[in-house]
């Protein structure tokens, strides 16, 4: 309930756009920090805060957020006659009606943003049980073969003029899996593999 109170806020003041705009704007901003802060449901301890960046309560909303909530504020400021962060005149006359509906945007952001964390946050089961176990010697293997088995396609597609540019794509894809067959094949210590991927 606690993050449908800017909304709320905003919704009472909306008699005066500018104030109704400020409390919906700095309400995302409020839903955002209780939300990553943890003030609302705790964050998952399974893994430190720079590790869970790609969860959807951090990656998604930092998007919706960080996109659609809050850079409102430049199109606001330049509704009010702002110009490169520069007062306006003092006989400018902001249009009340494009205020309003630019309030009235900004407190269906805010309440689309609340609603958002709180599906998130009701769905939020941390730690997941680990389905699939990703077996890495496989992959060494499966990435070893892929890098070797393009280097004669992207050959032979340079030597045809109109297949030509699937040659580029090919190289990219030899030397992609070739650097991560590299890369997985140090750890497990699997030297001819790291051989062959070196070269």
């Amino acid at each position: 309930m606690l993050l449908f109170l800017p909304f709320v806020f905003a919704w009472i003041c909306s008699f005066w756009p500018q104030t109704s705009y400020w409390i919906a704007w700095s309400g995302s901003l409020l839903i955002f920090m209780l939300s990553i802060g943890g003030h609302i449901k705790p964050l998952p301890a399974d893994l430190s805060i720079s590790r869970q960046l790609m969860r959807p309560i951090f990656l998604v909303q930092l998007i919706f957020a960080g996109y659609m909530c809050c850079t409102s504020i430049f199109y606001f400021l330049d509704a009010l006659g702002y110009h490169d962060f520069q007062h306006p005149s003092f006989y400018f006359k902001p249009d009340q009606h494009k205020l309003q509906m630019i309030a009235l945007a900004q407190r269906y952001y805010c309440l689309g943003h609340a609603a958002l964390v709180t599906g998130m946050l009701a769905a939020m089961k941390y730690p997941v049980q680990k389905k699939y176990v990703l077996s890495y010697e496989k992959s060494v293997d499966l990435l070893l073969y892929i890098a070797l088995s393009f280097i004669p396609l992207a050959f032979l597609f340079s030597q045809i003029d109109g297949l030509k540019q699937f040659s580029y794509q090919f190289n990219t894809i030899c030397f992609i899996s070739g650097s991560l067959a590299l890369a997985l094949s140090i750890p497990l210590r699997h030297f001819p593999t790291i051989i062959i991927s070196s070269a």
